[in-house]
């Protein structure tokens, strides 16, 4: 009974790692897609990317706020390109460095099947 549920229990740890390092890489390219697009932000050198990580603490009226800030600090264009919310937010945090001086942080929010950017700050 032990020797069969130790190897399935690895395949299971494996499975989940494999899966979240595939949601991670897709996330960092929806974010560059959305800095070109989005942000109109081309020349940039990445710092450091952190942790794809979920959260339940944004609601609706919070993302409108957000939204209408970044459009208001110029930190996105004037319609970007958003994908609707869901429940459970991801969320990952990129320091870059425009021009090789200027360096900024800001944390992208996604829904949860990491299939577009619902929210941008700038940290």
């Amino acid at each position: 009974m032990m020797k069969r549920l130790i190897p399935s229990t690895l395949f299971i740890i494996a499975l989940t790692l494999l899966a979240a390092c595939g949601n991670d890489q897709r996330a960092k390219g929806l974010v560059k897609d959305f800095m070109k697009n989005d942000m109109a932000v081309a020349d940039y050198d990445v710092v450091t990317w952190s942790a794809l990580d979920s959260t339940f603490r944004i609601n609706d009226s919070t993302l409108s706020a957000m939204r209408q800030r970044a459009v208001a600090d110029k930190l996105v264009k004037q319609q970007p390109a958003y994908t609707n919310a869901t429940n459970k937010l991801l969320r990952i945090t990129l320091k870059y460095a425009v021009n090789k001086k200027d360096t900024q942080q800001t944390t992208f929010y996604l829904d949860d099947k990491v299939t577009g950017i619902v929210g941008v700050k700038q940290n």
